[in-house]
């Protein structure tokens, strides 16, 4: 792996570049576009002026600065947090893939009045106990597929799908399962030419996402 520079751009004609981030080198004024993985082995801090088009981000922690505006594909582990006022452009996707034999609950936590476009998909095994955590702040809004093996706190709104074991609703005083309040879910708002993920269905005819150089 090499390290990550000011800018990078890599063809998607060509092989995949990976730059391995570590603490010291993290995130902030980049400009990086193409068929890129940047990868960690703990934290990758995402910051508000960092530009990133088509790239995989791969670590079991990944936080994203407030105001942060580009389209990725956010792989965690452990915990993704998206800060407020972000805006993930499609066809974007925040994943978390759970290691079961770790004894946490995994976390996906969307900042408020924060966009995402695309697929939220948070996966654990049947047997895992803890299973996933994922919140959707106020003023949130998902254009696509959201896939939950846990518990969904939804204050936003969804324009597509929702799939989840467990819908959480928590007020000031207590906790409600199962409940919703200030959300929206509403399949019908979402774009016709949306295509979802492989990952929570069997392919049929495969549809084109997105053209890339």
């Amino acid at each position: 792996a090499n390290k990550i520079q000011d800018s990078a751009y890599n063809s998607f004609e060509n092989e995949i570049q990976y730059f391995f981030i570590n603490k010291a080198n993290q995130l902030s004024y980049q400009k990086i576009k193409g068929k890129v993985v940047l990868f960690s082995d703990s934290l990758i801090e995402i910051k508000a002026g960092v530009k990133l088009e088509d790239v995989i981000i791969m670590a079991p922690e990944i936080h994203v600065a407030d105001n942060f505006e580009g389209t990725v594909q956010l792989i965690a582990s452990k915990i993704v947090t998206l800060g407020k006022h972000c805006i993930l452009k499609y066809p974007s996707s925040v994943i978390l893939l759970k290691d079961s034999v770790n004894n946490y609950q995994g976390e996906i936590e969307i900042g408020e009045n924060s966009f995402v476009s695309g697929l939220l998909f948070a996966n654990a095994t049947r047997t895992d106990k803890n299973k996933n955590s994922v919140a959707l702040k106020k003023g949130v809004s998902i254009e696509g597929t959201v896939f939950v093996h846990g518990f969904l706190q939804m204050e936003g709104i969804v324009y597509g799908t929702v799939l989840t074991d467990y819908f959480l609703y928590k007020s000031v005083v207590s906790t409600y399962e199962n409940s919703l309040v200030d959300a929206v879910i509403d399949r019908s708002r979402l774009h016709p030419d949306f295509t979802s993920s492989t990952l929570i269905k069997v392919p049929g005819k495969l549809n084109i996402i997105k053209w890339l150089r």
